[in-house]
């Protein structure tokens, strides 16, 4: 049994117990976690406010921030860009929230763009089809031009 525990690495991170005594595990399995939370920069380009996502972007919390933040810019912009190249993570219940946003700022007379999507967040969109309703854009400069400055 002893074996079978090394052999998997189960040993680094059970505490075993034997004959002379415990062998302590030797791994912190929370040494290297994953921050679960979602930070937004927010940088000014002209009359596009441009997101800077950062992190995880999780329901409901990392929607919630984002929804208010969106909320927020959109009294003073109608161009706003989403950049996610440091978004970590991006689940399925959050894309009805990046529609809806999308979706008031067009009524109010204004458009999203979305830059710099990993493969998570590209796999995602592409699988929706979200790519159809707003543009995409592999760096911010791309997205930028499609938003000719004033």
């Amino acid at each position: 049994m002893q074996q079978l525990f090394a052999d998997t690495g189960f040993d680094k991170i059970f505490n075993i117990e034997h004959e002379g005594g415990v062998r302590v595990a030797e791994l912190d399995i929370f040494e290297d976690s994953v921050d679960v939370r979602l930070y937004i920069g927010k940088e000014t380009i002209g009359d596009v406010c441009v997101f800077h996502l950062n992190g995880v972007m999780n329901n409901p919390q990392g929607s919630r921030y984002f929804k208010q933040e969106f909320l927020l810019a959109m009294a003073a912009f109608k161009k706003i860009i989403v950049d996610c190249k440091e978004l970590t993570f991006f689940d399925s219940l959050n894309v009805s929230v990046v529609l809806n946003m999308n979706l008031l700022l067009k009524e109010t007379g204004g458009a999203m763009r979305i830059c710099g999507s990993n493969d998570i967040v590209n796999d995602l969109f592409n699988t929706l089809h979200i790519r159809r309703i707003i543009p995409f854009y592999d760096t911010l400069d791309e997205a930028l031009k499609d938003f000719p400055l004033p």
